[in-house]
């Protein structure tokens, strides 16, 4: 945030939230909070220092002793580190990879057995309806052209 951007009113809000210390204010906005506060300390000057007062009463207490299920539960509900990746065969194969990239794999391999099953018919069993199936998976597939028009139809 630069000089032009930073205004009084917040200066006073950063006094309110963090205390008197320019250093725990947020990074972005310390250098314009510091020469503001040097170009009017006495605009500043109490609202600074009911913050000093308020800061070295909250240091003079003590350390809260927490409960260890209060921890225990606090940790449990913590984001947790993500796991190592796998090892072995499938962490060299798919280990890099999304999920859904080794299960389109597996079905467009499947595709491929079933379509390659379907459509090679032993010649023994090639009939003239069986033709007519071809070609129309043929150009399902797109690897011929279909037309409505039947040569024994015209």
């Amino acid at each position: 945030m630069n000089r032009h951007d930073m205004t009084d009113e917040r200066i006073f809000e950063l006094i309110d939230a963090y205390g008197a210390d320019p250093h725990a204010f947020p990074e972005a906005e310390r250098d314009a909070v510091r020469k503001r506060l040097a170009e009017a300390p006495g605009l500043f000057a109490a609202a600074l220092e009911q913050a000093r007062s308020l800061d070295t009463m909250l240091a003079r207490l003590p350390e809260p002793a927490m409960p260890e299920a209060l921890r225990a539960s606090i940790l449990a509900a913590a984001p947790q580190a993500p796991k190592p990746a796998a090892t072995g065969l499938r962490g060299r194969l798919f280990g890099r990879l999304p999920n859904w990239i080794p299960a389109g794999a597996v079905a467009s391999l499947a595709m491929g057995l079933l379509i390659g099953v379907n459509v090679s018919v032993p010649a023994s069993m090639a009939t003239a309806s069986t033709d007519d199936a071809d070609t129309v998976m043929y150009a399902a597939l797109g690897f011929d052209d279909y037309s409505l028009i039947n040569e024994g139809m015209e």
